[in-house]
């Protein structure tokens, strides 16, 4: 192709038209500035498209992971709940509302396993308001 090129810009007389190569230099460098805006343009493009479905995965997956940790405290209340309700009846609505505003995962297991070995409703709301 190059050949092709210097055989155009060559006159009749075998001379090099230095404005015709200056006109092509200037083409070919505009062309190539054009070439790589693109494919820098497209590769951005691409770039926050894998970013951003990086994004939803991820925000996704804590989704999930947020929910299943709902999903475990609210059980957990729920069943402590319903233990408290069947031994000890009304009585325990005072304990199940403090009950209901712990979120802490580890400290509703605890109390969960509290609720079959305490005795008394006193002594299990003494568990809940201090820990063991």
């Amino acid at each position: 192709r190059e050949k092709e090129v210097e055989r155009e810009m060559v006159g009749e007389g075998g001379e090099i038209n230095l404005l015709e190569i200056e006109f092509f230099r200037k083409a070919y460098e505009k062309v190539l500035q054009q070439g790589k805006e693109e494919g820098l343009k497209e590769g951005f493009q691409k770039g926050i498209q894998q970013g951003i479905q990086k994004g939803i995965q991820k925000g996704i997956q804590k989704g999930i992971q947020k929910g299943m940790q709902k999903g475990l405290r609210e059980g957990l209340k729920e069943a402590i709940e319903l233990d408290l309700l069947s031994r000890f009846g009304q009585r325990a609505k005072k304990v199940i509302k403090k009950l209901k505003m712990i979120d802490d995962i580890k400290k509703l297991r605890e109390l969960k396993k509290e609720v079959i070995r305490t005795k008394t409703l006193r002594e299990f709301e003494k568990k809940l308001n201090h820990g063991k």
